[in-house]
């Protein structure tokens, strides 16, 4: 499965979960962007023991899950919250494949700038190449 095939079915289910607020691949926030939202950023990490040919079927990846608000801290922690429980423990269908159940990793404390208030949360998962 491609990165961009686990982005799409992460986002379908996070926007599921916090309709009508929207959650955005990263390149996709639209350029004036709403008060409130989400952000993904997803990047492959180490996920398995390799076979002796150096090898593996399978591919593990962290997601990054930003949730973003121009107005209150609240605000962020409540859309980080859906988040979470949208993803924690859940395996996600990726075409013809499943995820290893969702992992919570770490998350990190809200901060503001430039006007915005985010917070940070971290997932791992792995899927079958």
């Amino acid at each position: 499965m491609t990165a961009q095939a686990n982005v799409d079915a992460i986002l379908t289910v996070l926007n599921a979960a916090l309709s009508p607020r929207k959650a955005y691949d990263l390149d996709k926030v639209p350029s004036t962007r709403p008060p409130q939202y989400v952000e993904i950023t997803l990047a492959r990490r180490f996920g398995a023991n390799l076979k002796r040919s150096a090898s593996t079927g399978i591919v593990g990846y962290r997601l990054t899950v930003a949730a973003v608000s121009q107005t209150t801290v609240s605000s962020v922690r409540t859309d980080l919250e859906e988040c979470r429980a949208a993803l924690e423990f859940n395996r996600l269908s990726v075409g013809p494949a499943k995820t290893t159940p969702i992992q919570f990793e770490t998350n990190d404390d809200a901060d503001y700038g430039s006007g915005w208030f985010a917070e940070y949360m971290t997932f791992t998962f792995a899927i079958g190449a």
